[in-house]
């Protein structure tokens, strides 16, 4: 189906070959893709280089675009394959790529220049900043961040800045994408990388803990993190009045039914708009039928506010199908040995032979297939049914029947299933060939440039002191951290950075209190989340802090890389920037591009590694990119090395869980009795952290032969008695480790092995690393 000029572009899942022909056949103007790999649904089926060859031959011969999914976060072993593979696959289509890894875009960049970049979700792009700065790299579109209201995406669409994507209808992750490593910490499994294994979707318990300190369950097995589907039906018309430019569905894991389904849909109703936009009106059967073929509960999402109570469905977390109506009565018959029960049923939708029925009982869920019924009556399209059950399971009065599956719905989706061969350019085909990825000589010359094979190890390289950074919540514990130890100490006062004259009234006042020669030790931490409603006096507040002289900052959202680069074009003073592990550094390119980028007006101080890199691949990271650095000094290469480490956010607010205040320490439990703690941010984002703490004190000696010259130790949840020993006990190690050696080392270290501060510890993905 041909797309019409000037109509919102609706763009579907293709997960596989069948998902793609229902694409096409429901009417979408545009699918996304992925190669078998590099995606950010690594269990999809997804498509070899011949797949993929027939896959964009059939879907250009339909005039439909294909944009490929490379939307993960990439390993240095693994830069050769995508450019090899790029090197094929971009003389096949060169509609689009979608890319979360800046090492990828700059590959990109570089290799292919002709190819459209579009910006991943995973990018977590949710302001105008961000927005600019992709503008300024030369993204062509961006798909933005779930979690954005109506009014904030139409303040970016607003700016023309380049084209804009939202998702329209599907699953919703319930931490902002490219924030979430829940399923890595828990099992080793990388949603950055394509393979979650969905923990959101897990029962857990929500647990208080008194003022006693006392720790109780205040709600039992419930889906605590599960969120209803996105549905936009009703709200075409004010997205499309928001000048978006294209409409996403999600689903690239769903089945060929779904995407028929569902993009028919939605093709429905873009047309319907813009064919009668004054009588625009959803069928309720429609609605039935996205209900039926797959969903949760739905709902706008963010849409329509930013702060959601009902986002969440506690009480399932997969498909439930349609409510049908009540069990009214039952008849219980013998027929020989075997019992028949027969219910009796009121719904507003018709059953047919082939449905399959799904009852909610007191003992459990139990499943109809529908053979034998008698329609008993219709009045006003509300139906009396008397339905033969074979079941072993106790049906009652008053029990719910949902419809698990409809014949009906199933053939209409499976009418979109075939696909009309002649489409196919066989000649077209045979031209590019329909091998898999094979080795070229560009990707060689290229890896030449930045990857030399250096014959010195990260640690022959590292010649600094391992040094300390703290990172604080309180003023109360600054003073504290430098005279126990710390090189370096990050203020994270996240409320006051984004508060009217919040600066001036306690972040400057504060740092007064210390001498200018201890201001090089003070960072400002800025929050991984900023709307653009915080640029309000985000702005002037850090001119203000540039104008009392302090000068480095740690930055967590890409919107700061734009604004600090405004910031140091116009102002003498060079601003320091410590790149935090939000932007998930996962490789030697992504390492250049942030360095070159962040030196055009300011210099890069240091950067977090991702957490989801183990000590060997950040070694080569390392050892490749001091080859590259381009500052006033080296930078530190950091790890989160003692605290409780952030592994989901969400745009929820924990007194939905609970319907009290914040007051009191919360955490949820699994089914595995680990307890993951739960604490609001500034903005009252939720936000989950690792049930257990990771520490690095015992492994000093790998981290520095890494070439890893900086320890980050976070306070969150510690008081200040506990962590001024955290710190001195850090201080000492690295003090033996590094003049007094190795075996003075472990023995200091062996000492702390029973204190609490140090035990039932993680060590992160440092050792292990991620799939």
């Amino acid at each position: 189906m041909k797309k019409t000029t000037g109509k919102i572009e609706l763009a579907a899942p293709a997960g596989g070959w069948g998902q793609l022909v229902a694409a096409i056949n429901a009417g979408a103007d545009s699918v996304y893709l992925g190669y078998k790999k590099f995606g950010a649904r690594a269990y999809a089926e997804n498509f070899d280089m011949g797949q993929l060859k027939k896959a964009v031959n059939l879907a250009h011969n339909s005039n439909i675009k294909v944009y490929l999914t490379l939307n993960t976060l990439v390993k240095n072993n693994e830069i050769k394959e995508i450019i090899n593979f790029l090197s094929i696959y971009t003389r096949i289509c060169s509609d689009g790529i979608i890319i979360q890894d800046y090492g990828i875009y700059k590959l990109i960049r570089e290799l292919f220049k002709s190819i459209p970049v579009h910006a991943s979700t995973q990018l977590n792009i949710h302001n105008i900043y961000s927005l600019k700065l992709l503008n300024r790299l030369g993204f062509k579109r961006t798909v933005l961040a779930r979690e954005m209201t109506l009014s904030e995406i139409k303040n970016l669409t607003g700016k023309k800045l380049m084209e804009i994507e939202v998702f329209g209808h599907g699953s919703q992750c319930y931490s902002y994408s490219g924030s979430c490593y829940f399923s890595s910490f828990i099992g080793g499994r990388s949603g950055n990388r394509g393979r979650c294994t969905q923990p959101c979707r897990m029962k857990y318990k929500l647990l208080k803990k008194d003022e006693d300190k006392c720790i109780y369950v205040i709600a039992d097995g419930s889906y605590l993190l599960s969120k209803s589907d996105l549905c936009l039906l009703d709200l075409i018309p004010e997205i499309i009045k928001t000048g978006v430019d294209a409409l996403k569905i999600e689903g690239r894991m769903k089945s060929p039914e779904y995407v028929g389904i569902v993009t028919k849909i939605y093709r429905k109703y873009i047309d319907l708009y813009y064919s009668d936009p004054l009588n625009y009106k959803v069928d309720e059967s429609d609605i039935y039928k996205l209900t039926q073929i797959f969903s949760r509960e739905l709902g706008p999402g963010y849409f329509k506010e930013m702060y959601p109570p009902d986002i969440i469905s506690p009480k399932k977390s997969g498909s439930i199908g349609n409510f049908l109506g009540r069990v009214y009565g039952i008849n219980n018959e013998s027929s020989g040995n075997k019992k028949v029960k027969f219910i009796y049923m009121k719904s507003r939708w018709k059953i047919n032979s082939g449905d399959i029925l799904e009852i909610w009982t007191r003992s459990g869920n139990t499943r109809i297939n529908v053979k034998d019924f008698e329609l008993l009556g219709d009045k006003d399209k509300h139906y009396k049914y008397k339905i033969k059950v074979d079941s072993a399971r106790r049906i009652s009065e008053k029990d719910r029947v949902f419809k698990y599956f409809d014949i009906k719905v199933n053939d209409e989706a499976r009418s979109l299933l075939k696909y009309d061969s002649g489409k196919l350019n066989t000649k077209a085909l045979l031209s590019t060939g329909g091998q898999d990825v094979r080795e070229e000589t560009v990707a060689e010359n290229y890896l030449n440039k930045f990857f030399p094979g250096n014959d010195k190890t990260a640690a022959e390289k590292n010649q600094d002191k391992l040094t300390i950074t703290t990172c604080i919540y309180d003023h109360k514990y600054i003073e504290s951290a430098i005279q126990n130890g710390a090189d370096h100490v990050i203020y994270n006062d996240f409320k006051e950075l984004v508060k009217d004259n919040g600066i001036e009234s306690s972040i400057i006042k504060e740092l007064e209190k210390y001498s200018n020669s201890k201001y090089d030790k003070i960072s400002i931490g800025t929050p991984h989340i900023l709307y653009d409603s915080d640029f309000k006096s985000i702005e002037k507040n850090v001119l203000n802090l540039l104008e009392h002289g302090i000068k480095n900052y740690k930055i967590s959202n890409p919107a700061l890389l734009e604004l600090f680069n405004e910031i140091g074009s116009k102002n003498n003073n060079t601003i320091g920037i410590y790149l935090g592990s939000d932007f998930n550094l996962f490789n030697t390119l992504s390492f250049i591009f942030f360095n070159d980028l962040i030196n055009e007006n300011n210099f890069l101080k240091g950067i977090e590694f991702s957490p989801e890199l183990n000590l060997e691949e950040i070694s080569k990271i390392k050892s490749d990119a001091i080859n590259f650095y381009k500052g006033i000094q080296k930078p530190g290469f950091s790890i989160y090395g003692h605290g409780y480490f952030r592994i989901m956010s969400s745009r929820y607010k924990i007194e939905f869980l609970n319907g009290n205040s914040t007051d009191s320490q919360f955490y949820i439990e699994d089914i595995k009795d680990y307890r993951f703690r739960i604490a609001s941010d500034y903005n009252d984002n939720m936000m989950i952290f690792n049930s257990r703490n990771i520490c690095t004190l015992f492994d000093l000696e790998k981290i520095k032969t890494s070439g890893i010259n900086n320890i980050i130790l976070d306070s969150r949840f510690y008081n200040k008695k506990d962590f001024e020993s955290i710190i001195k006990n850090y201080r000492e190690a690295v003090k033996m480790f590094e003049e007094y050696g190795v075996e003075k080392y472990k023995f200091f270290t062996s000492k702390l092995e029973d204190d609490r501060l140090f035990k039932n510890y993680s060590k992160g993905h440092l050792l292990r690393g991620v799939e």
